[in-house]
């Protein structure tokens, strides 16, 4: 083996871990976010009602029987942020099945809540969010320095959250998630994310 690789692992910065449940990261972030805190501009957003999956063990009070989640209303760059995950990223860790996230979503913009809007898919549709969002502004970034780009070009549209929002709000919902299939594809997402922040 060549030693080069095991003196690159030892020099590692990354200090964060994939624990389950509040304060899993050991840098202590999901432990800053609460539902007063997000979202930013409240008028960019609509509210859905989830069904709580449970509540922490230390919690004394009555648990609440649901729990608010924020959905952008700008469908169309949902959408093309959506678009930019599947063919961008989603093809290097295919953790996701584009027509199955797609139906799900919908039917959650619809008001339609079943079984497969469990805290892990919400968590997983926030840094499914995060990720294409930071690829997109990366992508347009990029086209941006081209000779003769438009200015407007490099932009995401006005009142669209920063990538690091959506994986707040994926930190958010990241402590209820339970032992089901949208819960790990939510930590592989957030393993991805991590990874790709560090690194930027």
């Amino acid at each position: 083996m060549d030693s080069s690789i095991l003196t690159n692992i030892s020099n590692s910065v990354d200090n964060e871990d994939l624990a389950v449940g509040s304060g899993g990261l050991t840098s202590g972030r999901d432990r800053l976010i609460n539902e007063a805190t997000l979202p930013r501009d409240s008028t960019r957003w609509i509210s859905v009602d989830l069904p709580r999956n449970r509540v922490e063990s230390s919690t004394i009070r009555l648990p609440q029987l649901s729990v608010k989640i924020w959905l952008p209303k700008d469908r169309q760059t949902v959408n093309h942020i959506i678009n930019v995950y599947f063919t961008r990223l989603n093809f290097n860790r295919p953790a996701l099945d584009k027509a199955d996230f797609e139906r799900d979503l919908n039917a959650l913009y619809d008001g339609d809540i079943t079984s497969h809007h469990d805290q892990g898919f919400i968590c997983m549709l926030y840094l499914v969010l995060a990720l294409g969002t930071l690829n997109e502004v990366n992508h347009r970034a990029n086209k941006g320095n081209n000779p003769g780009a438009s200015p407007t070009a490099r932009k995401m549209p006005e009142g669209w959250p920063e990538h690091w929002e959506f994986f707040d709000w994926g930190l958010f919902y990241k402590p209820e998630i339970q032992a089901t299939i949208s819960a790990l594809q939510a930590l592989i997402l957030l393993h991805w994310y991590l990874y790709t922040e560090v690194r930027q």
